[in-house]
């Protein structure tokens, strides 16, 4: 599963029993909505203001509810925004381009 996920949420193994599944979301985040995602910038989140943003009505696989909760982590959980370091900035950005040469 996710390492990010693993070493973040409290009890993330809990959340991936697939003896568990299938579950509501509403029933997930009564058991586990409550638990903290911790960021990467040391803020921090429930984990049931998580899933309502991207909520199913039923998540069939422990791997939905990991799709759900990466898909909706706030901004601080991502690191630097629009960062990359393989991809040119964005058009409209004020960074500039800088030559590419190959070795």
């Amino acid at each position: 599963m996710d390492r990010f996920l693993t070493t973040r949420i409290e009890g993330f193994e809990a959340l991936i029993d697939p003896a568990a599944y299938p579950i509501s979301a509403a029933e997930f985040v009564e058991q586990h909505g409550t638990r903290r995602i911790e960021h990467p910038d040391g803020e921090s989140e429930r984990l049931g203001d998580v899933i309502e943003r991207v909520s199913p009505d039923v998540y069939e696989t422990p791997e939905e509810v990991v799709n759900a909760i990466l898909t909706g982590v706030g901004m601080s959980a991502i690191g630097r925004a629009r960062y990359s370091d393989r991809d040119p900035p964005a058009p409209g950005t004020d960074e500039t381009v800088k030559e590419r040469y190959s070795l």
